[in-house]
């Protein structure tokens, strides 16, 4: 049989000299935030930990990021993030709804707080058992329709070429330690990396995003911005 034809793919570096910032008037009542860094393929090696960091920091209640900005400052109505890459490269990302405009910049400075302090606090068993256990029923129920086998093979054989691949990828998210994750979280959170996007009410469509910019740029310690 002949192969399936692939077009070639335009791709994007992982890291550019001005990070992007946007502002997207529309029909909301109250804002919404999100900010991602680019990261590799679906094949590189950094993914487990990076699977593990992402999940760590923004999957269910239980994250840092619900746990310090919803319960522990009552700063947003929703927060979370995880980690997004189909097989190209992808990237990391969190997200957050807030009730007004004035609360933006503190909701965005105690997201990033809590992405730099991971890099000091270290993850705990506990907080890389939990994003493994996810990772592992996730795979497992994926597996319990026959959709669900279809749809996998599928993926693993035609986008991944490796039908072994999840057995592989999970031996590999059991073998990250926290030291690893930490310096993720060091080489990835980095502004050449981000891209910022703030969905706003039309009558707030004059908000000034230089303070946010500005935010990021102490945070994360580089210089440029568009």
């Amino acid at each position: 049989k002949k192969p399936a034809f692939e077009a070639p793919r335009a791709k994007e570096p992982e890291t550019r000299p001005h990070a992007k910032f946007e502002k997207i008037p529309f029909d909301v009542t109250t804002p919404t935030l999100a900010f991602s860094f680019r990261v590799p393929d679906l094949k590189h090696e950094d993914m487990p930990a990076l699977d593990l960091l992402g999940g760590i920091l923004g999957m269910g209640e239980m994250c840092r990021l619900y746990q310090g900005l919803f319960y522990g400052k009552s700063l947003v109505t929703d927060v979370g993030g995880s980690l997004y890459v189909p097989r190209d490269p992808g990237m990391l990302y969190f997200n957050a709804d807030v009730d007004s405009v004035e609360k933006l910049p503190a909701v965005f400075e105690a997201m990033l707080d809590e992405l730099k302090r991971i890099q000091t606090d270290p993850p705990t068993p506990e907080e890389i058992a939990r994003v493994v256990t996810n990772t592992e029923s996730e795979r497992y129920y994926a597996l319990q329709s026959a959709d669900g086998i279809a749809s996998r093979l599928g993926f693993l054989r035609f986008q991944i070429g490796d039908l072994e691949y999840d057995d592989h990828y999970l031996e590999k998210l059991r073998s990250v330690d926290a030291a690893q994750i930490q310096e993720m979280a060091r080489k990835y959170f980095d502004l050449s990396r981000m891209s910022f996007t703030v969905m706003l009410p039309e009558k707030e469509k004059g908000f000034d995003l230089s303070p946010m910019f500005e935010i990021a740029k102490k945070a994360l310690g580089h210089e440029g911005g568009s």
